[in-house]
């Protein structure tokens, strides 16, 4: 079904700004205030990715609950909802002037580490967070309320706003705020800044709050009777299909920001702040999408999503020694216009405004399942990251859902057998995957890059399906079949294999069968010959000829000492050789499946 598209109407600046400025100062602090809470946690639960992945769930929960509470707002409470939620965010101010300024005092040992976690979040931000992520829903729907007594521009206008402001939070905490501001200094800006939205929402507040009593029948004669039975009608109109398709309009690049964050950092590169860049992509695919100029951006990202999904899986099927920057480089763009694309046609099939706060819900809804499905869901199911081309096979589904479908020919055109309706529009698929690939190529030659000749032969085979890829089911079809025999068929056999919440681990043969190799995903973590004469000699960097064989030289070489040893991390066991008679070892793991390995 084609997507409708309707044009996002300019702001008038008068009627918008009482309005938009809630929304940008709320999206900034919520964007601000996650790596924030993320430092003060991380201390007191060890550092471990874990206590990053519980954040964000915690952040992504309480938005899709304040996207709930300001749906019935707006719906349900009619002009008793702005007072309320005065009240409510007067309650959150109080409640974060009083939170404990040392949050090491809240652990509770006896409670499991995720449980605790999420109950310290609560406790010192909780109904501040919830308070923000209501707002662009409610304030969306008050300005809707004004727009219709004086022009003011398209409510969802806002929603790109919503996203600036917090694409801005997301590029100046690590630039500006965190290397300038210590941890106390952050918190009291912080304050300061939520105080000032109180004041904000209080100002937007009193421009609806008497236009929906006006309205309310308990309090004034109908005078909107008109109104209300379109919007009766256009409730009617939204039907369950349609809802759907918002929802995995939603879902795919909230699932595929996860995934392809955990591609970058586990089989690419790991760095600091690495997650900043495909998140930051995301948000910018939202304020493209939503804003009034978008939609030229939008119909070029939709031309090239197929080629784009395409490159997304190629490295996916020849994982391991690619040039990182190149493909680096790739996987971000891919991305971005992958994620433009699909929230573009997520725009161009938003509802009548009267039915803005819902669109909101079911947006929300995707994110939080997808978000879900791939943080919770995939580790504990799948052995492998199959939620990657899952979800990379899902966005083809989802863009074949808002796609016209072809024509089928008539009886009398047909002559024998007609391929040619598989070969439409070959050239504007192709053409960016032909230049990406071509640079890939050109860089995999240029390093001697181990996938050289499995990379360009996957870069081949993604060519030939979209060579014939016109039909939208049809190049779901080839693609989910490539990618099957690329995850279950083509997969090279493993002794063990087992995936927890750090990855997937598996112990490996050597080609030539000479060595033993511990993976976590393409990074090897410890070798042992096969050979029973060399099976307790230290190999690859922890051999006696690098850094680990000098430290434990002067460490550990002294005849008759009694040493103690604390080792952070285990691995394949090899600095276990090391031992000497005396000397007692301690290994700290934090992954479980490397310790039964």
């Amino acid at each position: 079904m084609a997507a409708r598209s309707v044009p996002i109407a300019r702001p008038i600046l008068g009627a918008t700004l009482p309005f938009a400025l809630p929304i940008g100062l709320s999206a900034f602090l919520l964007f601000s205030v996650q790596p924030l809470i993320g430092r003060l946690v991380l201390p007191i639960f060890g550092g471990t990715p874990a206590v990053w992945a519980t954040t964000l769930f915690f952040f992504q929960a309480v938005l899709l609950v304040g996207y709930l509470y300001g749906h019935v707002s707006v719906t349900r409470l009619g002009w008793l909802g702005p007072p309320i939620h005065l009240f409510l965010a007067g309650l959150a101010l109080i409640a974060l002037l009083v939170a404990p300024s040392e949050i090491v005092g809240l652990r509770d040992a006896s409670i499991a580490p995720v449980l605790d976690l999420v109950r310290i979040l609560f406790v010192v931000i909780g109904l501040p967070a919830l308070v923000l992520t209501t707002t662009t829903p409610l304030i969306s729907g008050w300005f809707e309320v004004a727009r219709s007594e004086r022009a003011g521009g398209d409510p969802y206008w806002l929603y790109a706003l919503s996203n600036g402001g917090s694409l801005l939070a997301l590029l100046a905490y690590p630039l500006i705020i965190e290397p300038r501001l210590g941890l106390a200094d952050q918190r009291t800006i912080w304050a300061v800044g939520y105080a000032l939205l109180v004041v904000l929402l209080a100002v937007a507040a009193t421009r609806v709050v008497g236009l929906l009593r006006a309205r309310d029948p308990r309090t004034s004669a109908p005078v909107d009777a008109v109104p209300l039975r379109a919007a009766a009608t256009e409730a009617r109109a939204i039907d369950w299909p349609r809802r759907g398709r918002w929802l995995l309009l939603a879902a795919i690049p909230s699932g595929l920001l996860s995934a392809v964050t955990t591609f970058i950092a586990t089989d690419l590169v790991s760095a600091p702040l690495l997650w900043v860049a495909p998140l930051a992509i995301y948000l910018l695919s939202f304020v493209i999408a939503f804003s009034p100029r978008g939609g030229r951006t939008v119909g070029l990202a939709g031309t090239a999503a197929p080629a784009m999904i395409t490159l997304l899986w190629v490295p996916y099927g020849s994982a391991g020694g690619w040039p990182v920057l190149t493909v680096l480089a790739m996987e971000l763009i891919a991305f971005g216009i992958l994620a433009t694309a699909l929230h573009g046609r997520l725009a161009q099939d938003r509802p009548d405004p009267a039915h803005l706060t819902e669109f909101y819900l079911i947006m929300s809804a995707g994110g939080a399942l997808a978000s879900a499905f791939v943080a919770l869901v995939a580790p504990l199911v799948f052995p492998g990251v199959w939620e990657f081309p899952i979800l990379l096979v899902g966005a083809l589904v989802a863009l074949a859902l808002v796609t016209p479908a072809l024509g089928r020919p008539s009886r009398t055109e047909r002559r024998g057998l007609d391929f040619s309706p598989f070969f439409a529009g070959v050239r504007g698929r192709l053409a960016p995957y032909v230049v990406a690939g071509a640079l890939l190529s050109l860089s995999l030659v240029a390093t001697g890059a181990l996938a050289a000749e499995a990379g360009v032969r996957w870069l081949l085979v993604g060519g030939m399906v979209l060579l014939v890829g016109a039909r939208p089911w049809f190049l779901v079809a080839t693609t989910a079949l490539v990618l099957g025999l690329a995850t279950w068929v083509l997969q090279p056999p493993a002794e063990f294999r087992a995936r927890s919440f750090f990855g997937v681990t598996e112990v490996l043969t050597s080609t030539d069968g000479d060595l033993r190799l511990l993976m976590n995903g393409t990074t090897v973590h410890g070798s042992q010959a096969t050979d029973p004469a060399k099976r307790r000699v230290p190999l690859a960097y922890y051999g006696t000829a690098g850094p680990a064989g000098d430290v434990m030289a002067l460490t550990l070489d002294r005849v008759g000492a009694t040493l103690e040893v604390g080792i952070a991390g285990l691995g394949g066991g090899a600095l276990a050789a090391y031992a000497q008679p005396g000397t007692r070892m301690t290994f700290f793991e934090i992954d479980p499946i490397v310790i039964a390995v």
